[in-house]
Formats: structure tokens, sequence, C-alpha cells
């Protein structure tokens, strides 16, 4: 790390507790998700995104077909706009909610923003942090 100007030290290693999270849980289809929590936010999106999915005939609309494919963008433009909006490491942003982003309710509600025959339009907007760090 020294050798190559890193920002993590001996000390910050010696320090270093790990901790122990619940995963993220849902299911889809029967099947049931467990996945990585907050810090990471895969877990979350991955659920928020089968929550979605998980109303649409997928099965007919075909594998890899556009339907298919459009409605799995949509899906995952909304997930990802809610990562940038609201997950982080739970240590530093406690106010993550969570409950409402698992939840088949608030797939429910994303779901009716989604145009089967157009595409959602992104901004990159939506996406800044005013307390960012450089």
């Amino acid at each position: 790390m020294k050798a190559n100007a890193g920002l993590i030290t001996l000390e910050d290693l010696a320090n270093y507790e790990p901790r122990k999270r619940v995963p993220v849980r849902g299911d889809y289809r029967g099947y049931k998700i467990i996945s990585m929590p907050p810090p990471s936010s895969g877990g979350v999106a991955l659920v928020e995104m089968l929550n979605i999915l998980e109303a649409y005939p997928l099965k007919e609309t075909g594998f890899a077909s556009a339907d298919t494919l459009h409605l799995m963008t949509e899906a995952m433009r909304r997930a990802l706009e809610d990562r940038a909006q609201f997950l982080g490491d739970l240590d530093y942003n406690t106010d993550i909610p969570m409950e409402r982003l698992l939840s088949k309710n608030y797939a429910q509600k994303l779901r009716s923003s989604i145009d089967s025959n157009k595409a959602s339009m992104s901004s990159l907007e939506r996406f800044q942090q005013a307390h960012e760090s450089a």
C-alpha cells in the first residue's frame, strides 16, 4: 500500500473489526433470495428488480426478446436510481428505507411507472449526491 500511495495503513488493518450483517431476503416466484446487505447494494437492487419483474409474463415474452430486455432494463433503471439515492454503509447511513425498497407494494408502484412500449429517460441530476466527497 505504501509503495503505491495507498490509503490503508498497518494501523487501519490492526484496528479493523468485521461486522456481522443480516442478509437481504426476498422471494421470486417461489425461490428464496438471500443476498448481501449494505454496504453492498447488490442484494437490495437484486430483490427490488425481481420484485418489479415478478408480475410480468417473462416466459411468454421470451428469453432475450426485445420485450423482456425492455422490462429488465426498466426494472434495473429504477433499482439503480434507488441505489444511488438511498444505499450506503450502515455504519454511516442509518436511515436506509430497507423495508420499503424490498417490499412488493413498492415494486408495484415502480412497475406502474413503466411504459411497456417506450423507454423511460434517465437523468444524471437524480444521481448526483449533494454531500459526496471528492
